[in-house]
């Protein structure tokens, strides 16, 4: 997935459909990485499915790297969703990674991220 620009002073509306893999031992988690852009205000859910359960979380930090989804449990599909107030313009990217451990974890082709400038 390739990076999103935004614009300074912009609200947009996010959704990312992530597919992906991670095994029981080190899971999966999810955040936005800022490259010159702050964010005034995001209010973000993040639902995991596993084959038997659903998790969800959210947050509304506007720091850069701030976890939008973090769940140890082997995640077959991940949805972040929400909207997100832009301070400053610059780039936001997604990022990736094991909840804990080294083992790998994957997000599959056919993931999307969608921004979408509302106000």
């Amino acid at each position: 997935l390739t990076g999103q620009t935004l614009v300074a002073g912009a609200t947009y509306r996010f959704r990312c459909v992530l597919p992906g893999t991670a095994d029981g031992t080190s899971g999966i988690k999810y955040a936005f990485k800022y490259t010159t852009a702050t964010l005034t205000s995001i209010e973000a859910t993040g639902i995991g499915q596993t084959a038997s359960a659903i998790a969800t979380q959210h947050t509304t930090t506007t720091t850069d790297a701030t976890l939008l989804f973090d769940q140890a449990a082997v995640v077959i599909l991940v949805v972040l969703e929400g909207t997100m107030v832009v301070n400053a313009g610059g780039t936001v990217a997604l990022q990736i990674g094991t909840h804990t451990g080294t083992t790998t974890c994957s997000c599959y082709l056919g993931a999307t991220m969608e921004f979408v400038r509302i106000a």
